[in-house]
């Protein structure tokens, strides 16, 4: 009997995003300019100021990317994500189930999951086929949200 083979979160989540990890990025992250302590919170304390850096970041896509593809991309705030928030696209984009985690609203989660890769700056058409909704809802999801002007991609 052979061994189930692991899925590769990381090369799912390049696949479907559409971005391959290439290191030029990183000369136009924000972040390079910004304290790193920022991007590594301690227990307890807020994210929201690396999250902010990240909300107006032109690279947050390939960030994320990387952090998804990446074991260097597991700790600390990457793309405009916490950790929270990788775990919960890894296990969207693994096929579990929406509503699978204990005492989660479903519609919720997947609302989350829309933001987080809208914020990221995917495409609506993209983050409609992966999180299995219409362009409409994810449009929705982002406004409700406080996305202020949301674009798709098909014009």
């Amino acid at each position: 009997m052979t061994k189930p083979r692991r899925i590769d979160h990381g090369a799912l989540a390049a696949l479907v995003l559409g971005h391959d990890v290439d290191p030029w990025w990183r000369e136009q992250a924000l972040c390079a300019q910004t304290d790193p302590e920022a991007f590594h919170p301690e227990k307890g304390q807020s994210p929201k100021k690396a999250l902010a850096v990240c909300a107006v970041c032109p690279v947050a896509l390939d960030c994320l990317t990387e952090a998804m593809t990446t074991a260097a991309g597991s700790a600390g705030i990457w793309g405009g994500t916490t950790e929270n928030d990788r775990r919960a696209i890894r296990r969207r984009l693994a096929g579990t189930p929406l509503g699978a985690t204990p005492g989660r609203n479903r519609k919720k989660e997947r609302d989350e999951a829309i933001v987080l890769l809208y914020r990221a700056g995917a495409p609506v058409p993209e983050i409609a086929a992966e999180v299995g909704v219409s362009e409409r809802t994810v449009h929705r999801a982002a406004a409700a949200a406080g996305g202020t002007e949301i674009k798709s991609s098909c014009a």
